[in-house]
């Protein structure tokens, strides 16, 4: 704790300050209580959420309110209060310097204060909480912020279950995740694992979540094989974790269990696993939500790996044109921005006259004039497309984000603060009880249309491209070190895994070479 007692007194009078204005603290130690109860967290052991000389506090714990989070932190002699400006309006920050290179006041997304050497801790946190309550008050109650696509690997300082074995291709730290989630005011979180669904690791996040204010949805990312073991990807989206291992027991389970890396499988068809999906889907409960994961999927010349958009895999085939549109159908919603794709890299002129032409058309009438074909720009207008001739009513943003590093008070051009799935909540937020929705009631409502989903990105139109500004992408030296880390553990991790894979495969040396590119490997 703070060796000041003056600065105590401001840590402990801003955390009641907050109180009683509707924020409620994170309890850590019900946390725990709750993950060793059931199994998940041995006997006086911590999962790692909250330090001891820290506090976290959300608007929406207890409560139906959309959540806005604030960490306030002890140490030494000084108290630091972290939290994010929620703002998505024309004026949002963005971390622009001016003509003189220099950051303006206001322009910082993540709000750092530090204070120390406070004389009246009262009065002072009652000020501290007024601003904080300004900038909740950007977010409103009704609008629930969704992380619709992502992926890990770690779990309480070691592999998922206790296993050494790869449970999905990332390489983050669920507890780091998690406080991510918090710090940029995630309401519903979704761990889009790849062919893969831990009950275990569900119900431990599932715990956690709700003390925290935020619902989990059991998610899957199916990766549907095409020309390669890794076709299109699909984001399913469950309405608990029976469903949940019900779909991942009659779809992914079926395919090899011989390929060590979860991304690659052999489950059939496109168009058989989107139909079967979707009968799933209208019998009984209707407790199945699809929507198509990054539609053009384009990183470079070398690694295009265009078999993994449901729309860029015309290009490559197996599936024509007509058999992709009649089975966009199927889905209800589009991701129409994906982080993990390039905003800057342009297309090559493409073979397939039918995908030509669509991307031609949908790029003329959604885009500005002049706007450079990137893969997320055409995601966008696709996107855009679908939802306006009524084929799919959702939209998505995700973030595909594999390395999360610790927030650490250091949150600058990390994926979430690029973008969000919104959800409007307002049809149904006053029939809501007093509390956050299940993910069977999301579900259940997103289904029948009584709550949408809008995929919103942090935008701008600069030199022909659309994309996110740099100021919403530009790493702090911290955090760009430790998701460069990441990203080569990651690597050095799957490399044998990748190529043991890729001997069984039946492909072209120059689809092996492309598939091998697409996880870091060389020639």
């Amino acid at each position: 704790m703070a060796a000041n007692p003056k600065m105590r007194n401001f840590a402990r009078s801003l955390e009641g300050e907050l109180n009683q204005r509707g924020f409620k603290t994170v309890n850590a130690k019900r946390v725990n209580q709750r993950l060793m109860q059931e199994g998940l967290l041995k006997k006086g052991g911590s999962c790692g959420l909250v330090s001891g000389k820290e506090k976290i506090l959300n608007r929406g714990i207890g409560s139906k309110r959309s959540g806005f989070n604030v960490f306030v932190k002890e140490e030494d002699n000084r108290v630091l209060v972290y939290y994010m400006n929620p703002d998505t309006g024309p004026d949002a920050p963005m971390l622009r310097r001016n003509e003189k290179g220099k950051m303006p006041a206001g322009q910082n997304y993540n709000i750092l204060k530090t204070y120390k050497g406070i004389q009246n801790p009262a009065a002072y946190a009652e000020k501290v909480a007024k601003d904080i309550a300004h900038y909740a008050s950007l977010k409103p109650d009704t609008e629930y912020r969704m992380e619709s696509h992502l992926h890990s690997g770690w779990m309480f300082g070691g592999y998922i279950g206790g296993s050494k074995q790869i449970k999905d291709d990332g390489m983050s730290n669920i507890m780091h995740v998690l406080r991510v989630m918090a710090h940029t005011n995630r309401d519903v979180v979704a761990l889009t694992s790849h062919n893969a669904f831990n009950e275990r690791q569900f119900r431990a996040m599932e715990i956690i979540a709700q003390e925290m204010g935020m619902v989990m949805v059991p998610s899957v990312e199916l990766t549907i094989p095409g020309r390669t073991p890794n076709g299109p990807h699909v984001c399913c989206y469950l309405a608990d974790a029976g469903v949940a291992m019900n779909e991942f027991n009659l779809i992914a389970l079926k395919g090899r269990e011989d390929y060590a890396m979860p991304p690659f499988n052999d489950v059939g068809q496109f168009p058989e696993i989107v139909q079967k999906l979707f009968a799933q889907m209208v019998k009984g409960t209707r407790e199945l939500f699809m929507s198509v994961a990054h539609p053009f999927n384009f990183y470079t010349a070398e690694r295009n790996l265009y078999e993994v958009g449901a729309l860029s895999s015309i290009e490559c085939g197996p599936y024509s044109f007509v058999e992709v549109m009649q089975l966009m159908h199927y889905f209800q919603g589009v991701e129409g921005w994906n982080f993990g794709m390039s905003d800057k890299d342009t297309i090559p002129n493409l073979d397939n006259r039918s995908l030509q032409e669509c991307v031609h058309d949908i790029c003329a009438t959604h885009l500005p004039p002049g706007t450079k074909r990137t893969p997320n720009s055409i995601a966008y207008a696709f996107a855009l497309q679908m939802q306006f001739d009524g084929t799919v009513h959702n939209t998505f943003t995700g973030t595909d984000d594999h390395y999360t590093p610790d927030m650490n008070y250091r949150s600058n051009g990390l994926p979430q603060v690029r973008g969000h799935t919104e959800i409007e909540m307002a049809r149904v937020y006053a029939k809501m009880a007093d509390r956050k929705p299940t993910s069977q009631e999301l579900i259940s409502w997103l289904l029948s249309n009584q709550i949408l989903t809008t995929g919103f990105v942090y935008l701008e139109h600069e030199d022909g491209y659309l994309r996110v500004p740099k100021g919403r992408k530009s790493y702090n030296k911290a955090t760009s070190a430790a998701a460069k880390k990441m990203h080569a553990a990651g690597q050095k991790l799957y490399q044998k895994a990748v190529i043991r894979d890729l001997a069984t495969f039946k492909i072209s040396p120059s689809e092996m070479v492309n598939l091998a590119h697409s996880f870091g490997i060389g020639d």
